[in-house]
């Protein structure tokens, strides 16, 4: 009741509807009219069913009309309606076989064949009974086929032709018609770069934000993005998903602060995030065990024709060394037999398998610097605490990584650095642990041997300070 008063409240002086019901009036009911009508919105909730027209009752003869006038205005609805359940009047009006997909206020109907007028036709008689209508402005027909010499289906809705186009968006989703999904990466690639353009704004090498927070952004401006569909458009080809790749690696260079030169795969390990080919990956297996775990879903019969599923996911967790062996035994079984695992138990194997297989990508890695520092996938080597002030994030960062304006700016300027000081090949390693001329003044801060033990043991402000008083921490 409270959400019913509320919404109401908040709803604009517009224009009546047919009826000449003004919301100024809805905010002026009584009690015990505010009451009736939250008991008529939930009966229509729960039942599916507009009611007949209410004799006595507001709005008079056109009470069914006023209902859908309202429903825009009402947040308890609109919150709720992304649990339209399937046996909704809507889609009962489709036939058995047919496919439906309804949220909120988006219908969609995949038919295959050449008798989709005859279902349409179905909903617009079921939608016109009920008091309902269709925007043909809005509906649009795709023709999804892979054929060279083709007709285009004639499709009317409530005697209108519906225009049949190449592509249609759906719930977030641009669907083509050969399910490429250039045009929906391409659109989601500029909707990301509009993003990074906050991150290059917040996220200056000098003055900044911190690293922690720069990555809170990216993960909610740029990486929900990525993540929404990515099951759907998850299949489309290698070289078009690759078209993402250089977003996600730039979101995670600014946060970081990493030199531009910086390999690809040393910023996932430093981020301790994986690339967008092992997370895609990790949702599809994620959503096919919500989806195992909901009979009631409307994809669950979908799933549960792949037989013997969870056996072949529990396979691939141990190894895919004999994955396709595997898959054609699981698919020439006629049924399976085990023990029923819990969801939580089959998550954990799941994120442990990723991790195993970007952990065995990790060391297949040739030469690498931050390899030797981080071998082990998982340790976040960032200290928060001791590491304060964004310059100092951004230069330990640097030196992790073995890739700063000192050492590799010559890649960009074809001028190769030398040592002012024993003239040898300027690099990370020299400057910190292996520089003769420069071990009287490396004794005063720290004493190790090797980058694994001093970005462990050494407190970072000491390696600044070394870095000071050799006068190269401004060109880190």
């Amino acid at each position: 009741m409270t959400e019913l008063k509320s919404s109401v409240n908040k709803s604009n002086e517009s224009a009546a509807g047919p009826d000449g019901v003004y919301y100024q009036f809805l905010r002026h009911l009584p009690e015990s009219c505010l009451l009736t009508l939250h008991k008529l919105f939930n009966n229509i909730w729960t039942t599916g069913d507009i009611p007949p027209i209410l004799e006595g009752g507001f709005g008079g003869s056109n009470s069914k009309t006023r209902i859908l006038l309202i429903l825009p205005t009402i947040d308890l609805l609109c919150s709720r309606a992304a649990c339209v359940r399937p046996s909704s009047g809507c889609i009962n009006s489709v036939s058995k076989h047919v496919n439906v997909s309804l949220f909120v206020d988006d219908f969609a109907i995949y038919a295959e064949g050449k008798h989709l007028q005859h279902h349409s036709n179905n909903v617009q008689k079921w939608v016109s009974d009920n008091g309902f209508r269709f925007s043909v402005s809005k509906t649009t027909c795709v023709h999804f086929h892979r054929q060279r010499i083709y007709t285009e289906p004639a499709l009317h809705l409530d005697g209108q032709p519906v225009p049949v186009k190449g592509e249609a968006k759906f719930l977030g989703v641009i669907f083509d018609q050969q399910f490429s999904f250039e045009n929906h990466v391409k659109y989601l690639e500029n909707k990301c770069l509009k993003a990074l353009n906050l991150l290059r704004v917040v996220g200056h090498t000098d003055w900044g934000a911190d690293r922690a927070t720069l990555l809170k952004l990216y993960r909610t401006l740029v990486r929900s993005k990525l993540d929404y569909g990515s099951v759907i458009y998850g299949s489309a080809k290698k070289h078009v998903l690759r078209a993402l790749d250089p977003i996600n690696n730039q979101g995670f260079r600014i946060a970081l602060g990493a030199f531009r030169t910086s390999p690809i795969k040393s910023l996932y390990a430093e981020a301790g995030e994986p690339s967008l080919e092992h997370r895609r990956m990790k949702l599809a297996f994620n959503y096919v065990l919500n989806l195992k775990s909901l009979p009631r879903n409307p994809c669950h019969e979908v799933v549960l024709k792949l037989r013997c599923l969870t056996f072949l996911l529990l396979q691939s967790i141990q190894g895919n060394e004999n994955v396709d062996k595997l898959a054609k035994a699981a698919l020439n079984r006629a049924s399976c037999s085990g023990k029923v695992i819990c969801l939580s138990d089959l998550k954990p194997k799941m994120n442990a398998y990723i991790n195993s297989v970007w952990q065995k990508n990790w060391d297949a890695e040739g030469v690498n610097k931050l390899h030797e520092v981080l071998p082990s996938l998982g340790e976040d080597l960032h200290r928060r605490g001791e590491e304060a002030g964004r310059k100092r994030e951004t230069a330990m960062c640097r030196l992790r990584l073995g890739h700063t304006w000192l050492t590799q700016s010559y890649i960009l300027k074809n001028e190769q650095p030398f040592c002012y000081a024993c003239d040898s090949l300027y690099t990370v390693r020299h400057i910190l642990i292996e520089c003769p001329d420069f071990q009287d003044t490396r004794r005063k801060y720290f004493r190790v041997t090797d980058l694994y033990r001093l970005f462990r043991e050494v407190n970072p402000s000491r390696i600044v300070g070394y870095l000071k008083d050799l006068g190269v921490y401004v060109n880190i």
